[in-house]
């Protein structure tokens, strides 16, 4: 009889994700992906959400609970008496729907609150969240079928939980950086440094990290004194069960946006650049369509961009499409010539490009953080200089009065993100860095 191949081990995985309350995070749907696939691979792969559920416009495959609860975290760090409350308390205090219902604008937390309860997060044990860590250690150790041969954290901003963990299983610890920077930024001088004082500590706790591009290995690697040994690249994954064919809009040309609606997205520069798109007569009818989540803090930013194109006489040409889910993304892709994303930040992920490029929709972005990654292995479009309406108003209106050479590059792009992006292949990538460690 011929030899059969041997059927691959299952490893057991508790992927630990934190969420992003009601916003759709690009970390969050990252993970939801990931752990699917690997379930799909036949894996025993466990979605475990952090601080508030996550938010995807995938099937939710995260376990009902959620640990370390941002309520409950919060209230522990503000009032110490709080952390004596019986675990029924605890228990209703994480119950998903009243973080859903409470957490809904993530974004507006106070940077000097948000510095101090990350520091406390980061003392693990002895920090003021001690009993959420018993809680996440008891239930790793005893809820699942064996322990964890993998724990995967979504960031390393979560690793105060690491120390007590290792003490109690025998586990391997991965960490995917995906936004760690951009956070680290966030947070007030006064106890920045100190943050990072404390994730280089944790860092050697770690076996091993993942990231997305060369550029966050060398921009993490250096920031937090890891070898490059320590850190394997793996591609951004989407997946593509619902992949389409290159739009074929028959009306005006339209740009597209979809992202959070904020400064750090470069939502005003792409404004800039539509209204001066709109300046050659043989693009004065292009349209401008904008869609992704918005906190309440972003609003006037909103309003500000919404009032410039009204000014310059171009509102009829402007369409919001507010948040839409997985469903009304794939409408909105679907309506869209061209696709931009002019991040003002050096961008650790690029989500939406790689979901507009499978769409078939070539883009125009900066060439700064991941993108002239995602340009290179996708040939889906191309740079723009970073900050600058005028040169991404120029890249935009090659491609918008070229439609032979968008329709090439929307078929370059599906192809190539078959090929490079595909959430089997980004899983595939994910497991093997756990084969290394074993």
């Amino acid at each position: 009889m011929a030899n059969q191949t041997p059927k691959a081990v299952s490893v057991r995985i508790a992927y630990l994700s934190a969420g992003a309350g009601g916003m759709y995070c690009g970390s969050c749907l990252r993970d939801n992906t990931l752990v699917t696939e690997l379930r799909r691979l036949g894996h025993e792969a466990t979605l475990l959400p952090l601080y508030t559920p996550i938010h995807t416009d995938e099937v939710d495959i995260s376990e009902t609970k959620v640990f370390y609860g941002g309520v409950n975290v919060y209230l522990q760090q503000r009032f110490p008496w709080i952390r004596h409350l019986p675990r029924r308390v605890d228990g209703w205090l994480n119950k998903p729907g009243l973080l859903r219902k409470l957490v809904r604008n993530p974004t507006s937390v106070n940077p000097e609150a948000t510095g101090a309860l990350t520091l406390s997060m980061l003392a693990g044990h002895d920090g003021r969240q001690k009993k959420e860590l018993a809680r996440l250690v008891e239930w790793l150790r005893t809820k699942l079928e064996g322990q964890p041969e993998i724990v995967n954290l979504s960031n390393l901003l979560v690793a105060g939980c690491v120390p007590s963990l290792r003490a109690t299983l025998q586990s391997k610890f991965v960490v995917t950086l995906q936004g760690d920077d951009l956070f680290l930024e966030s947070l007030p001088e006064s106890v920045r440094e100190e943050v990072l004082i404390r994730l280089r500590t944790l860092a050697p706790l770690i076996d091993h990290f993942i990231v997305y591009s060369q550029f966050y290995k060398d921009k993490m690697g250096s920031m937090l004194g890891i070898g490059d040994e320590r850190i394997s690249i793996v591609p951004l994954g989407i997946d593509l069960a619902d992949n389409q064919t290159p739009p074929c809009t028959d009306g005006p040309p339209t740009i597209g946006y979809f992202a959070r609606i904020c400064p750090h997205k470069g939502l005003h520069l792409l404004v800039d650049a539509f209204l001066e798109v709109r300046k050659l007569p043989a693009l004065k009818d292009c349209r401008l369509h904008v869609a992704g989540w918005m906190g309440e803090q972003d609003q006037p930013y909103f309003e500000k961009q919404v009032a410039k194109i009204r000014r310059h006489g171009a509102i009829e040409a402007f369409y919001h499409a507010g948040s839409p889910d997985r469903d009304g993304k794939r409408i909105f892709l679907s309506e869209l010539d061209v696709f931009s994303v002019p991040s003002v930040y050096e961008e650790p992920k690029g989500l939406s490009s790689l979901e507009a490029m499978a769409a078939g929709i070539p883009c125009v972005l900066p060439a700064s953080g991941i993108y002239p990654e995602t340009i290179q292995s996708t040939n889906g479009g191309c740079l723009h200089q970073p900050n600058d309406a005028t040169d991404l108003a120029r890249r935009l209106v090659d491609l918008l009065l070229d439609p032979d050479r968008r329709r090439r590059i929307g078929m370059d792009a599906q192809r190539n993100i078959e090929k490079q992006h595909h959430a089997t292949r980004m899983a595939e990538a994910v497991l093997a860095v756990y084969r290394s460690l074993s």
